[in-house]
C-alpha cells in the first residue's frame, strides 16, 4: 500500500484580452521537486517559452473534499471588457449568512 498522500499537478495558464485563455493541464506528479524538473524541461519549448510565469504547481491533498461538500452556488461578478456580466461557481458553505459578532 502506497503512503501517498498528496499529488502536485502542473498546470499552466496564459491570458489573453480578445480571445479565451489557455488553460492547460500539464500533468500530475508524485513530488513537488519532480513537478519542477517537468516545469524547468518546458519553459523552454515553442509557446511556453514567451509565456514561462504561466505555470503554476499546486498539491493536490487526498481525501480533502476542499470545501465542495454541501454543493455550490453561482454568483455574478463584475463583467470583463466585452460581456454583461462574469459567473462564478462557490462553495455552497460560503453563500451562509456570516454571524453578526456580539460585544
Amino acid at each position: 500500500m502506497s503512503d501517498l498522500k498528496s499529488i502536485f499537478q502542473v498546470y499552466y495558464e496564459r491570458e489573453y484580452e480578445h480571445r479565451d485563455n489557455t488553460e492547460l493541464v500539464i500533468g500530475f506528479y508524485k513530488s513537488r521537486e519532480e513537478a519542477e524538473q517537468v516545469v524547468s524541461k518546458l519553459v523552454s519549448k515553442p509557446g511556453f517559452k514567451d509565456y514561462p510565469e504561466g505555470f503554476e504547481i499546486d498539491e493536490i491533498r487526498f481525501g480533502l473534499a476542499a470545501g465542495w461538500e454541501e454543493g455550490f452556488y453561482s454568483e455574478v461578478g463584475p463583467p470583463p471588457k466585452d460581456a454583461e456580466a462574469e459567473y462564478f461557481d462557490l462553495p455552497y458553505w460560503t453563500s451562509q449568512p456570516k454571524k453578526q459578532e456580539t460585544k
